[in-house]
């Protein structure tokens, strides 16, 4: 799918009937394809699912890992939300975010106000501590820099082979540019931050309690700030990063659909 002029991956997951549409937006450096077994559940539950990759990660056009501008990716989602509502106008529209993915959905809800709930994991919404001195030296100027992602030591999942298998995947990004990184853990951060007053979409917000790159804090700051009144937050008191990768992965997903059934059914 073309949009604004970069050729998307998009793959959508089909099922007869389907109670609403979910969108899957992934965090930085890594592709939509690691979101197979919540893709399977949901479908299992009857909900269509769209996912793809950002522009410059995966299979999806572009330099890899740079960004011209935070909101880059909000306008790509707009894009894709505007086309899932006009093929499907009689079912509700749900967004799902990890990461660098929640904070992108997070910074959506606070834009438009044209989907029906939005599921945040572990998303980025306030200042990450590895991003902070940049805050000083202003990340523009330093945008050409590339940075190695080393997410997986020890800090993803609390199972290995989780870690072993995000380092070999062909399609995680091996470096990404302070473009992206800055871009949208400084840019994306400041905007969402400035416009938590505007967020007002039912929320659904899951972080894992050891989560030692984007602090569970960001998540509970972000619901007690926002102003949707069905708002929902719950840690997982056994799981690091990614907590659909981790050992409570189970019951991540079977809270992801029974929030989203308990909202169809209304």
């Amino acid at each position: 799918m073309l949009i604004n002029d970069t050729l998307f991956f998009i793959k959508n997951h089909e099922v007869d009937n389907p109670k609403a549409s979910v969108i899957i937006t992934h965090g930085i450096a890594e592709h939509s394809g690691r979101y197979e077994k919540l893709v399977d559940q949901l479908n299992t539950a009857n909900y269509r699912v769209v996912r793809y990759d950002l522009r410059g990660h995966g299979q999806t056009e572009g330099p890899r890992g740079k960004l011209k501008n935070y909101m880059q990716p909000v306008e790509d989602l707009h894009e894709i939300v505007k086309h899932v509502k006009n093929e499907f106008p009689k079912i509700p529209t749900y967004l799902f975010g990890h990461s660098m993915g929640g904070l992108i959905v997070d910074m959506y809800g606070a834009t438009y106000d044209d989907v029906d709930g939005i599921i945040a994991s572990a998303a980025a919404s306030h200042y990450v501590k590895d991003v902070k001195p940049f805050k000083i030296i202003g990340y523009k100027w330093l945008s050409f820099i590339k940075l190695k992602t080393n997410f997986a030591d020890h800090k993803l999942s609390s199972i290995r082979e989780v870690e072993e298998h995000y380092i070999k995947d062909p399609l995680n990004l091996k470096y990404y540019y302070i473009s992206l990184a800055g871009g949208m853990m400084l840019g994306g951060v400041k905007y969402l931050n400035k416009h938590l007053n505007d967020f007002t979409t039912p929320v659904y917000i899951l972080h894992g309690a050891n989560d030692e790159i984007v602090p569970p804090q960001f998540s509970e700051r972000f619901f007690d700030l926002i102003k949707s009144r069905d708002k929902k937050l719950k840690f997982y008191d056994q799981s690091l990063h990614e907590i659909l990768n981790d050992v409570e992965q189970e019951e991540v997903r079977k809270d992801i659909i029974k929030w989203l059934d308990e909202r169809v059914s209304i």
